[in-house]
């Protein structure tokens, strides 16, 4: 062999092992792929579980504060009798049927008086007294009258707020109206039915 021939054979081994070489580093860069892409696979789905529960845990948790506050706005709500024993008073103008309520904690209150579809709003004070009872006129008697005009009565209450002149400030957190004006929706509202009975007649 000469000179020439083997300077090939040696420069062909070399183009050989050059291209070899260029095979094993393509495979192992795929292999190296495939593994980097299975990888960020499987991140991406642990991420993809970690932002599931996360989302599921913050909805745990606005569940319970949730349910706490409606807790919280029952047990704040206005303990009131199901029904009013209304009372017969004679004054001046003939007389007035009277109603009463007590009640443990201290509010902001309006009433109305229902007929039917009609409202009449009831003169009453708009703080309600701590564990006193606080009378109100329930309606004017008329000459003859057995029953009540008035069957029921609506009371719409709110939290004290600061400067209203009572004995305790306390507040709801459930987000319902804070009656700012008085007005409107109630924080807490209940009927009660108003109950009477005439001795004189012998009639409920």
């Amino acid at each position: 062999m000469n000179g020439a021939e083997w300077g090939a054979l040696v420069i062909g081994g070399v183009g050989a092992a050059t291209g070899i070489g260029s095979l094993v580093v393509a495979t192992v860069a795929v292999r190296y792929a495939k593994r980097s892409a299975h990888h960020a696979g499987r991140s991406a789905l642990h991420a993809g579980e970690s932002a599931a529960e996360a989302r599921h845990l913050r909805e745990i948790e606005a569940d319970r504060r949730a349910e706490e506050k409606e807790y919280r706005h029952e047990e704040l709500a206005p303990n009131l009798p199901s029904a009013i024993d209304a009372a017969f008073k004679r004054d001046v103008n003939g007389g007035a049927l009277y109603g009463s309520i007590t009640l443990d904690r201290q509010y902001r209150v309006r009433a109305f008086g229902c007929a039917g579809e009609s409202l009449t709003e009831l003169a009453l004070s708009s703080i309600t007294p701590l564990n006193e009872a606080m009378e109100f006129v329930i309606e004017a008697w008329a000459p003859g009258q057995v029953r009540p005009r008035l069957v029921e009565i609506i009371f719409k209450f709110w939290p004290p707020v600061e400067g209203s002149g009572h004995q305790q400030v306390w507040s709801c957190g459930c987000g319902r109206p804070n009656g700012d004006s008085l007005g409107g929706d109630g924080h807490w509202e209940r009927r009660v039915k108003v109950s009477y009975y005439s001795p004189e007649n012998n009639v409920w």
